[in-house]
């Protein structure tokens, strides 16, 4: 399965056993030297076999060159004197997977944090979390040197440097408890924070959630409860993550996931690999109802769909701010209050009522002497309303009904339909009136005398002054108010 090419070097911690021995082969048969660390390094010195010099024979064995480095990962000094091994021997690093771990089988009971060993929490803080931040952090500059000299070499899209962190859903979801928890959401967002430093050397640095996994130790649980026996059709094999990570490290593209927890098992499916067998495993995803944090981000907005959403609220606001004005400028009219009209009006805008063409700041003015004169009441009702906004100008179209009882007919009534034609400009954030043309449609005369009853006398009446109940703060029963039989109270 090697690639065709030098693959290059890599680096996998904590492959002594397990998913990181897996990696490593599987790394090893894509034709990587693989540098495997881990503390095991002679058979029998842990319950679940296997040893830094086993696994490295089999990544030989799979094509690759093997090479085991005994590394206690809670000692600086060694994960420090790793990389400079590798500087020294290899001039260059392509992969690195943080996968070492020390997950105590205590941190797995299932009781409170605190009913466990306290050890149990710090070494995986220490030997999980801490360490790979240290190996990061060595790592870092083979890296970055070798992505770019890369890039320089290649004419076309040039391979990438990667980070790998393995990571679990227990990132997001109880799994052990905290310890365990901080852990894989920790690695998460390493990924996420280093990919932004690494993103201009042309290093990628994402986090793999694995599923359930093969592994030594998972295959004795199953086989001491047979009803766990259906885990072994949907666990991937130590060699699965491998194989996800050997065709993330050849996608000239992989930066565009950078920064990104991924799911091994999709991530498989979108590269066409497959499991042993020829198993595709099912997405934790799926099995867990699950998602990584980074695609619950996704779920928010683009910068384009922000910018879109802006100017969508813009809009309404606008909208609303425009027709603001022109029920404020009604309500003026029916109150006979000036300054309310007058403040819909920009200083140089003008009213057109038929032949009465008026300065807009003075339209108040004129209005109320002029419907004081011809009417008792009147009432400025609203209607159907357009408007078409092209930048800081508005052009709208509302459709007004007036209902007068006029003084020369006592008794009766006038109905007028006409529109109100309006531009509007706005400036310094505030839409105003520039020109109002009148229309007049309809006009329609009927009997006025039904508020005079004993009935309609309960009912409070407009006032042409700020004693009109409308003005009451805070408004109550027993606010005072003009009532249809001519008393205040």
């Amino acid at each position: 399965m090697a690639d065709g090419q030098q693959a290059g070097v890599a680096v996998v911690t904590g492959g002594s056993r397990g998913a990181g021995r897996g990696i490593a082969v599987a790394l090893g048969a894509h034709g990587y030297t693989v540098y495997v660390t881990g503390r095991t390094q002679r058979a029998g010195e842990s319950p679940w076999g296997g040893t830094v010099h086993d696994t490295a024979a089999a990544v030989t064995a799979a094509g690759g060159k093997g090479v085991a480095v005994l590394v206690d990962h809670r000692d600086d000094e060694q994960t420090a004197a790793l990389f400079e091994r590798v500087r020294r021997d290899e001039g260059r690093l392509d992969i690195l997977v943080n996968n070492a771990a020390l997950i105590r089988e205590e941190l797995q009971r299932p009781v409170p944090f605190w009913e466990k060993p306290l050890a149990a929490s710090v070494d995986l803080l220490e030997v999980g979390l801490r360490s790979s931040l240290v190996a990061s952090y060595h790592a870092a500059p083979l890296l970055t040197e070798t992505a770019q000299e890369t890039a320089r070499e290649t004419a076309q899209k040039p391979r990438r440097g990667l980070v790998v962190f393995t990571s679990a859903p227990g990132a997001v979801r109880y799994q052990y408890g905290a310890a365990y928890g901080a852990h894989k959401a920790s690695l998460d967002k390493f990924a996420a924070d280093m990919a932004v430093d690494f993103r201009p050397f042309g290093v990628a640095a994402v986090s793999i959630w694995m599923g359930a996994v093969l592994t030594e130790r998972l295959r004795r649980i199953i086989d001491g409860d047979p009803g766990l026996a259906y885990l072994a059709g949907i666990a991937e094999t130590p060699e699965f993550t491998g194989h996800v990570i050997a065709a993330l490290a050849a996608d000239p593209d992989v930066l565009a996931v950078s920064g990104r927890t991924l799911i091994g098992a999709e991530v498989a499916r979108q590269y066409g690999l497959s499991d042993a067998g020829g198993r595709r495993p099912p997405s934790v995803r799926d099995l867990m109802s699950v998602k990584p944090v980074n695609d619950q981000e996704r779920n928010a907005m683009t910068d384009d769909q922000l910018q879109q959403l802006l100017k969508d609220v813009q809009y309404l606001k606008d909208r609303q701010a425009i027709l603001d004005v022109i029920m404020r400028h009604a309500r003026g009219h029916d109150r006979h209050d000036p300054e309310l009209m007058n403040s819909c009006f920009w200083e140089d805008g003008v009213d057109e009522h038929g032949q009465f063409v008026t300065p807009g700041p003075g339209y108040g003015d004129w209005a109320n002497k002029t419907h004081s004169a011809g009417y008792f009441l009147h009432m400025h009702n609203i209607t159907n309303h357009t408007c078409e906004i092209d930048g800081a100008t508005a052009h709208c179209e509302t459709y007004v009904i007036g209902a007068m009882l006029p003084r020369s007919e006592p008794g009766r009534s006038w109905f007028v339909s006409g529109r109100y034609l309006d531009r509007l400009e706005r400036r310094n954030g505030e839409w105003r009136i520039l020109v109002r043309r009148t229309t007049i449609e309809v006009e329609a005369r009927g009997d006025a005398k039904w508020p005079d009853n004993p009935v309609s006398e309960t009912f409070p009446k407009g006032a042409w002054d700020t004693g009109d109940l409308s003005y009451a703060r805070p408004l109550n029963l027993d606010s005072p108010s003009l009532f249809w039989d001519g008393t205040t109270r």
